[in-house]
């Protein structure tokens, strides 16, 4: 925001000078911008996420509950550290793990936008706010997507699918506490299963996103080539820039670094000696 008020500055500067000549104002000058890589899980790190989350949703989680059992999992208003909330993260988790979402959609998705396309494959048809903007379509990527869709769909068939006990504002499902509950849920399953192990800073919902893109772009380097970059960005709502700023470059980096240390052989005065007694 910062770099864009500046440039607005600049620009109506620029046209003020018309009506003052020969007067020269000041310019600000340019926004540097650093990026670094963002925080995500790895592969072991998301594995140990989702068994933790099944053992604290006592195993129902990956269970076929039809909808009664499921409303009749454990629930309290007043402690959100309950079976049904650890049962709503896990679908929370795997939603965005296969459909690559971004927050605002968590506390908007509803059954009905899920539509099976056939050959074990489903799609999401993301309705948005603005009335002038198309839906939006996603897919998994991953051949699993479609089981764990038909586990949701069998216990939540229909209405909002990431923790629909809780109230939405008529018109305006942003003010809920949806997403405030998982990141609650989340930080909490983090710190019990990483301790001090993963960055506090990085126990958050677009963790959970990051992960899903870059451990995605890990397993299939082909994403990474056009068209297939395109395609694929625009079904997780961002861009092939975006893709590659902020995760191709490290797998790339990494993926060097990896390659040459098994290429180069070690040098001889790395070797440790063991002194002789004296």
């Amino acid at each position: 925001m910062k770099g864009q008020q500046k440039t607005l500055i600049n620009k109506l500067l620029v046209l003020a000078e018309d009506d003052f000549p020969g007067h020269a104002f000041p310019r600000f000058p340019a926004i540097s911008k650093q990026t670094k890589q963002v925080q995500h899980l790895t592969q072991k790190q998301w594995d140990q996420l989702l068994a933790a989350v099944v053992e604290l949703s006592l195993d129902t989680a990956r269970q076929l509950l039809d909808p009664d059992e499921y409303l009749e999992l454990e629930w309290s208003k007043g402690n959100r550290l309950n079976q049904r909330n650890w049962v709503d993260l896990y679908d929370a988790l795997l939603l965005e793990w296969f459909f690559y979402l971004r927050a605002e959609d968590m506390y908007r998705l509803k059954g009905e936008w899920f539509k099976d396309q056939g050959n074990r494959t489903v799609v999401c048809n993301l309705e948005t706010t603005k009335k002038d903007r198309p839906i939006h379509q996603t897919t998994h990527y991953r051949n699993d997507g479609y089981r764990f869709w038909e586990r949701l769909k069998w216990r939540k068939p229909s209405g909002y699918l990431v923790l629909p006990q809780i109230e939405r504002p008529a018109g305006n499902p942003a003010d809920s506490h949806v997403l405030k509950t998982l990141n609650f849920l989340l930080k909490h399953v983090m710190e019990r299963t990483f301790k001090d192990e993963f960055p506090e800073s990085g126990r958050k919902w677009t963790t959970i996103r990051h992960t899903a893109f870059r451990l995605t772009l890990e397993e299939d380097p082909a994403l990474a080539i056009p068209p297939k970059i395109n395609s694929f960005a625009d079904n997780g709502h961002t861009s092939p820039d975006q893709l590659r700023n902020t995760y191709l470059k490290y797998i790339d980096a990494e993926r060097t670094a990896r390659e040459s240390r098994q290429t180069i052989g070690e040098g001889k005065w790395t070797i440790v000696k063991r002194a002789k007694p004296p």
